[in-house]
C-alpha cells in the first residue's frame, strides 16, 4: 500500500485527476475480488505458487493478492 500511495502522490504532482482515476480503477478491481476472487490469473512471478497467489495490472501498477479460505490479502 505504501508504494501505491507514493505512486499516486507522484502522479498527482502532474495531475490530481489522473491520480484519482488510477486509484479508483485499482480500488474497483480490488472490490470485485469479494465476489470473484479467481477473476485474475495466477501470479506468474510467485515461486512455488500453490494457486492461491494471483495478480493483475492496471495503469502500470501491478497488484498481487492471495486468496485464503476466509479472506483475500493484498500483498
Amino acid at each position: 500500500a505504501k508504494s501505491l500511495q507514493n505512486s499516486l502522490k507522484w502522479i498527482s504532482k502532474e495531475s490530481f485527476l489522473q491520480a484519482e482515476n488510477v486509484e479508483q480503477s485499482i480500488l474497483l478491481k480490488i472490490a470485485s475480488l469479494k465476489t470473484q476472487p479467481d477473476k485474475f490469473p495466477l501470479d506468474k512471478f510467485k515461486v512455488k505458487n500453490d494457486s492461491s497467489f494471483r495478480a493483475f495490472e492496471d495503469k502500470n501498477h501491478r497488484i498481487s493478492y492471495r486468496v485464503l479460505k476466509d479472506s483475500i490479502r493484498i500483498l
